[in-house]
């Protein structure tokens, strides 16, 4: 469609990105992926651009940005790009706050340097060593210093060992489908029945969250909660067993009829539990392999921008550890 608020030359066409990390399929009507293009994100702020592969370069700024919602394109000449991504700059930046940023270079002085990153924010390099900046003072986003702080926790150690291990067992491609078809959070802020420390879903469903809650002598106690298939010929009374180690409990949730099991942290890490002795014969993997498929083969999880990069990379290290450990590699 035709953007008004442009020159009448320039006709665009918008698509509704929010979550997505490729736009291939929305372009596969075009006759070129050669074209301008612009972003829109969601604090109003917008990014002119210009590509021979336009859903390439999305791809990438989608690694970059987490709240892109929209993309205007239009097709044209590649001879003609450079001129004419330049004149919608010029055009848009009358109007729109641009996130477009010409890097500065600057010639070596006396002076203190700054280097421009993104939009409104900067990096000092102080030749003073007592004015530099820490880890602890400089700017970082929310989602690092949500990870920073669950790190920080006592039970992080064992905490990250667990998911790794169920990532193994029951997310597939878990490098590559991160984020989009599976995805975690730290800290995040919604919380029921204790501190909630970590969530994990896949698609739009919560396959396995963590939390803590404080006992009767004021102790602190995880627990991992994980949703998983409910295995065929089972009776909610035979899906609804308690234990010393964990319970387990039938249910919907998210409109998904599910079969609930809660653990201790380090019952769940340091015990020799046998669930598969009380799972119908099914593995336990296996059901939450079942469920987790099921969920990650309906498209991308509207969840996705929640998904915090440093501890998938932290978990999915781990994971990895795991692995080579168990196959006896080094």
């Amino acid at each position: 469609m035709a953007n008004d608020a442009l020159e009448p030359e320039y006709r665009f066409k918008s698509y509704n990105v929010s979550g997505l990390g490729t736009i291939t399929p929305l372009l596969v009507a075009e006759t070129t992926l050669c074209g301008l293009y612009i972003l829109h994100f969601a604090d109003g702020e917008a990014y002119v651009g210009g590509s021979v592969n336009v859903a390439a370069r999305f791809s990438a700024h989608a690694r970059m940005w987490s709240d892109i919602e929209a993309i205007d394109f239009a097709p044209w000449p590649v001879e003609d790009l450079d001129f004419a991504e330049r004149h919608l700059v010029t055009l848009l930046e009358q109007t729109t706050e641009l996130r477009n940023k010409q890097w500065v270079y600057l010639a070596g002085d006396d002076d203190d340097e700054f280097v421009p990153v993104e939009q409104a924010r900067s990096i000092v390099l102080p030749w003073d060593r007592g004015s530099r900046t820490t880890v602890d003072t400089g700017t970082a986003g929310e989602q690092r210093h949500r990870y920073w702080e669950l790190h920080r926790h006592n039970d992080y150690p064992a905490l990250r060992a667990a998911i790794a291990l169920y990532i193994n067992e029951t997310i597939p491609d878990p490098a590559n489908t991160q984020r989009y078809l599976w995805n975690i959070s730290a800290l995040p802020t919604r919380s029921r029945g204790g501190r909630r420390l970590m969530t994990l879903r896949c698609g739009a469903l919560e396959t396995l969250f963590v939390s803590e809650s404080e006992l009767d002598d004021g102790s602190l106690y995880t627990t991992i909660r994980m949703n998983v298939d409910i295995p065929k010929g089972m009776s909610d009374e035979d899906l609804t067993i308690e234990s010393d180690l964990f319970h387990a409990l039938p249910g919907t949730y998210r409109n998904q009829r599910v079969w609930s099991w809660v653990f201790g942290l380090y019952d769940l890490i340091e015990e020799d539990i046998n669930v598969d002795s009380v799972t119908g014969g099914y593995d336990f993997f296996d059901l939450a392999y079942g469920l987790n498929i099921r969920m990650m083969r309906r498209g991308i999880s509207r969840y996705a921008r929640n998904h915090n990069q440093d501890l998938a990379n932290d978990v999915l290290t781990e994971a990895y550890r795991q692995q080579m450990d168990f196959s006896g590699e080094t």
